[in-house]
């Protein structure tokens, strides 16, 4: 069969001849034919050239209506046509491959994609008013039909609808593992995630046409909800609920999400955004509001830079300095510091030496490399007032954080002018949000900290604040008769029952956990997840990288030790004896068998805090502990062992030893069931602590 290249100019009807020849067709028409020796990149014969294959709808509907064809490839411009006068050789026809005639989608094959996408959307927007009003028994049913859908990549990319399977985690729980292989399916069809995600060559929807706007579909619901409930807490003028969670969700589509993005617009312009009247009209009003509100906020923000500046100091933001302090306050950054005065030439601030030596070797230094000296010292100073929260540096960064939310989403603070606070009105504002007295009071310490760390004025402590605070204590006791305790204790006998049920399943990680935790009164999820096999010289120093260390001494004692805890930044050993006679299953005698096949440094377990906490909240349920179940924290360890200990009559002293409770501080109270303790122990201890005194 002989293989022909076609030159043609697009609007010229040929025919080809069936065996070898010449050119047939006259010059003046634009046309040649010549004969060329087949080679791999022919696709096949010129009937074939000029038929295209009408098997797969979706790809011919790719094709530009102005591009054509040269081996199978798509070219954005048509060639040039070629002539019988051109003086083109054989061998550039040749290397020009095979040219085929222009031809245009068809509208019938249009209209059969058009009908598809239709389609389609149709069964998108039904998925998305079942995740719009949580129709519980129609995800299903909508989950079959799509995994019954045929589509295409050109489909996936016009309708969006892989957005719908893109989270399986927003699908119901039983559902999740058939939304995943869906999505795996359509991401194979796709041949890349971007052709679903809309960020491919195919894209063609705009965010406010895909479902939930790309976003999480619970993500996308939570926004429509908090907006919903703005809109109607502000207007108060119609009773339907669908109304505001309409106009929310009308908003939220447009990328205004957030009452503050919707100021600056007018009532105008609610017809911009919804034909329903009822709709127009209420979105006017939320416009009107949050309009207002921006211009309160932005006198607002005037005032508190004012106030700033008259006090002639800078201002930043606190979430800034929360994450240096959370830095600073470890020891790497201490090290770190020190390293780089070395490489100035200092090196005995890592060296217990005399301030003279330092400043000597400062002086020198300053010769040397001038200002670096001086930023360094600065940068030292931030990182020692830092090791006022070693210890709870976590706990600082916290704080700080939590003022800084409040004092821009409440007090309408800027956002890089959050420290200082701008007067002692607004920290008593933002100390009356707490209900434990405790917390609030670490948390205004804590912008002092941020305050000192900065060099910044604290002129809003004033006397008025630390009346405030006392109220704060006072109020925690009369509505929660102190600090707030653990809602449910776990006693020795639950504790035994969950050990044997674990033991019995073959969970022996989580019964040990349990044991060791109960024995040891940790806290649980610090301090007890993850545990090592030590030696006798873990008494003397840890080995690095390693936290603790779990070993039987020469006495027979099981001795716990951990490099740092909470409460003891320096460490602590912790020793247990056999309890053989007075419980089933003693950790004692359990640990030693277990640490018999053990080498030092070996993990004994290492547990993940959310999957532990849930299989044990699911086994007490087995258990028949009921509502108790679900209210099982990690402090119910903790808790629960100092308020057993105080059961089984063991004096106020065993209680503070067990926990290495503080006899100054009122921390086991926190924790030990006050009616539980022995009365006679607590006047016994006081007594000794007035004797004491003297």
């Amino acid at each position: 069969m002989a293989y022909w290249a076609l030159i043609a100019k697009p609007d010229v009807e040929v025919e080809l001849p069936t065996d070898n020849g010449v050119a047939v067709a006259d010059a003046s028409q634009g046309v040649l034919l010549l004969p060329v020796a087949p080679t791999h990149d022919v696709p096949g014969t010129p009937d074939d050239l000029l038929t295209n294959s009408e098997d797969d709808d979706d790809k011919k509907a790719e094709i530009s209506a102005n591009s054509i064809t040269v081996a199978g490839e798509v070219l954005d411009e048509p060639a040039a046509p070629m002539t019988a006068g051109d003086d083109a050789p054989l061998s550039t026809v040749v290397r020009t491959e095979v040219i085929v005639k222009k031809k245009e989608v068809s509208d019938a094959m249009r209209q059969k994609l058009e009908v598809k996408v239709q389609s389609v959307l149709r069964l998108r927007h039904r998925v998305v008013e079942c995740f719009r009003t949580n129709q519980v028994d129609k995800y299903q049913p909508l989950l079959r039909q799509l995994q019954e859908l045929k589509v295409s990549r050109l489909v996936l990319a016009r309708t969006g609808i892989g957005y719908l399977v893109s989270k399986p985690k927003d699908w119901p729980g039983r559902l999740q593992p058939l939304v995943t292989a869906l999505k795996q399916s359509w991401e194979r069809v796709a041949k890349d995630n971007d052709a679903i995600h809309g960020h491919g060559r195919l894209t063609i929807l705009p965010l406010d046409k895909l479902p939930f706007r790309g976003d999480s579909a619970t993500l996308f619901m939570q926004k429509v909800a908090l907006l919903g409930s703005w809109m109607k807490t502000m207007d108060k003028e119609l009773n339907s609920d669908e109304i505001y969670k309409e106009g929310a969700m009308t908003m939220v589509m447009t990328g205004l999400d957030d009452p503050k993005a919707l100021d600056g617009l007018c009532p105008e312009d609610a017809g911009d955004f919804h034909s329903s009247p009822t709709v127009r009209a209420m979105l006017a009003r939320c416009f009107d509001v949050a309009t207002a509100q921006g211009r309160a906020r932005r006198v607002k923000m005037s005032a508190v830079r004012r106030e700033q500046e008259k006090e002639n100091c800078a201002s930043v933001s606190a979430k800034v300095v929360a994450n240096q302090v959370e830095y600073m306050a470890s020891a790497q950054a201490l090290e770190q510091v020190n390293i780089d005065f070395v490489k100035l030439g200092v090196d005995t601030l890592a060296e217990k030496r005399r301030p003279r030596a330092v400043i000597q070797q400062l002086a020198t230094a300053k010769l040397n490399h001038g200002d670096a000296v001086v930023e360094q010292l600065e940068k030292r100073q931030k990182t020692v007032m830092a090791q006022n929260v070693a210890g709870s540096n976590k706990s600082a960064a916290s704080g700080l954080t939590c003022w800084y939310w409040f004092a821009t989403q409440i007090l309408d603070y800027p956002e890089d002018s959050t420290l200082p606070p701008s007067s002692d009105t607004d920290v008593m504002l933002y100390a009356g949000i707490f209900t434990c007295s405790g917390t609030a009071a670490n948390y205004v310490g804590h912008l002092r900290l941020g305050c000192a760390m900065e060099h910044l004025p604290t002129s809003w402590d004033t006397s008025n604040l630390r009346k405030m605070m006392k109220g704060v204590r006072k109020t925690a006791l009369r509505l929660f008769g102190g600090p707030a305790r653990t809602k449910y204790l776990l006693v020795e006998l639950r504790v035994q029952q969950l050990v044997a049920f674990n033991i019995g399943r073959g969970t022996c990680e989580i019964a040990w956990a349990c044991l060791h935790a109960w024995e040891f009164c940790l806290r649980f999820q610090s301090e007890g997840l993850e545990v090592y096999a030590g030696e006798v010289d873990d008494l003397v120093i840890l080995p690095p990288g390693r936290p603790n260390g779990l070993f039987i001494d020469k006495k027979g004692e099981l001795k716990f030790v951990m490099r740092k805890r909470k409460h003891r930044p320096n460490g602590s050993v912790l020793t247990r004896t056999c309890r053989c006679r007075e419980v089933k299953v003693c950790w004692v005698c359990a640990a030693t068998k277990l640490l018999s096949t053990m080498v030092p440094g070996q993990l004994l377990w290492s547990l993940k805090s959310t999957v532990m906490l849930q299989a044990i909240r699911s086994q007490l349920d087995v258990l028949g502990e009921g509502r108790g179940a679900s209210l099982l924290t990690w402090k119910s360890w903790r808790a629960g062992k100092a308020t057993q200990l105080a059961r089984d009559g063991h004096g106020l002293g065993s209680i503070l030893n067990a926990g290495e409770w503080s006899r100054e501080g009122r921390s086991w109270d926190r924790y030990c069931n006050v009616d539980a303790v022995n009365p006679g122990a607590v006047l016994g201890a006081v007594l000794d602590a007035s004797e004491n005194e003297d």
